[in-house]
């Protein structure tokens, strides 16, 4: 099973999840996190 985690800004994810992603790494389980940057372009 693979363990996604999303969050909009660099520290979402470890501070809504770190307990989660922390017992996954103990259990080597897979998991990806990822950042969602939004960039507007003004022109």
């Amino acid at each position: 099973m693979q363990h996604v985690f999303l969050g909009a800004h660099l520290d979402d994810v470890v501070a809504s999840c770190g307990g989660t992603i922390a017992k996954l790494v103990y259990f080597n389980r897979k998991k990806i996190v990822g950042i969602m940057k939004m960039i507007f372009l003004f022109i």
